[in-house]
């Protein structure tokens, strides 16, 4: 059995840690504050890359994409 990551979702999670460091930029962040509120500008960049309920139905207007696409981009966001 292989284990090896696709390289379409090593893609998905480059792209999504370089969303994520451009949010971050100028932003002061403090160790024990990861969660300070929200951004409508970072909001409306998930939903312009389809990374808003990305495991959705697309009739239900998520993007119908696979779990393991969620988990490359949540856990590269948060990193």
């Amino acid at each position: 059995m292989d284990f090896a990551l696709s390289s379409d979702l090593l893609d998905l999670s480059a792209e999504a840690h370089e969303v994520g460091r451009t949010a971050a930029q100028g932003l002061e962040v403090r160790e024990d504050s990861w969660l300070r509120g929200t951004s409508r500008d970072f909001q409306r960049e998930l939903a312009a890359r389809g990374w808003l309920g990305m495991c959705w139905p697309e009739e239900w207007g998520g993007g119908n994409r696979s779990p393991i696409e969620r988990f490359m981009v949540v856990e590269a966001l948060i990193s």
